[in-house]
């Protein structure tokens, strides 16, 4: 949720993101064990988005991207430390013509162990293996544009977007607002410099 209104905010094209209230016994019509198991699990607040009617994956060798709007997506990625948008998991999609930005579940490793959040959100950030990687992106041209951008009001407001339900219960923080600070505070630090710190694209910080 947090990088799909941030990606929203800052302009890029991303399927609109609701919580959606699902009970359980959904769960019990649904033959295939596998889905029927996740549907009982997921009870309660859950994250939903707009289908695309129409849209294809994205296909690198099908749909070129201008340097302009590679850089854009990969200097987004670095930032968030999107892990999960390679040339073989893109998690792009092709709608009328236009690349959709989808599915960052693999984003901000660093909430996996809070202690070591500031240094793990101060390391670099390989593209290499970007689905965009082969179109020359120049992030040093959007990170003018974007990294202005992601201020603490803006990081703040992204934040409130969040269920206070999926932020209890985390140790070490007493209140879901505490939480939500923490969110925001390795993307208001990597925002200004992280372009400088992006390897594995040629050119990628001149």
């Amino acid at each position: 949720m947090v990088c799909g209104e941030l990606a929203r905010r800052l302009g890029f094209r991303m399927p609109r993101l609701v919580t959606v209230r699902l009970d359980p016994v959904l769960g019990l019509g649904e033959p295939e064990q596998q889905v029927q198991d996740l549907l009982r699990s997921s009870g309660g607040t859950n994250l939903g988005m707009d289908f695309l009617s129409g849209a294809l994956g994205y296909d690198p060798l099908a749909f070129p991207v201008s340097p302009e709007e590679a850089g854009r997506i990969v200097w987004f990625d670095a930032l968030i430390n999107n892990v999960d948008r390679s040339w073989r998991n893109p998690n792009l999609l092709v709608h009328r013509g236009e690349l959709w930005l989808i599915d960052h579940g693999a984003t901000m490793i660093w909430h996996h162990n809070w202690r070591s959040a500031e240094a793990s959100a101060a390391r670099p950030y390989d593209a290499s293996d970007h689905a965009l990687a082969r179109f020359a992106p120049d992030v040093a041209a959007a990170a003018a544009e974007l990294a202005p951008r992601v201020t603490a009001d803006l990081l703040a407001e992204v934040t409130a977007e969040i269920p206070d339900a999926w932020l209890t219960d985390e140790p070490g923080f007493d209140t879901p607002d505490d939480l939500r600070r923490a969110y925001a505070g390795p993307l208001l630090a990597r925002a200004g410099g992280v372009h400088e710190r992006i390897t594995g694209i040629e050119g990628g910080t001149k």
